[in-house]
């Protein structure tokens, strides 16, 4: 993960962090995951993975490109937890 996007994300949890705690062993389905707003979600709920993998969030990613999904998210796409759905909605 960027460095950036990692300082970033970290914030985002310490200052949200009883919500998002919400998510944690729920699905969370997300369209548009390639984009700035949706993607920074997408990354938030990754670190929150990272962190404690005890109980993940189960990220659904529907998008129309799975190779632009690869290209944002890297291995992260490969993870048990994440799972793209090719979908033109």
């Amino acid at each position: 993960m960027n460095p950036v996007i990692e300082k970033d994300t970290d914030r985002i949890i310490a200052d949200a962090g009883d919500l998002l705690e919400e998510l944690r062993g729920r699905t969370v389905l997300v369209t548009g995951p390639y984009g700035m707003l949706a993607s920074y979600l997408v990354f938030t709920m990754i670190r929150m993975n990272e962190m404690s993998p005890d109980r993940p969030v189960r990220i659904l990613a529907a998008g129309r490109s799975e190779e632009k999904l690869r290209a944002r998210f890297g291995s992260y796409a490969d993870r048990p937890w994440f799972t793209f759905l090719k979908k033109d909605l």
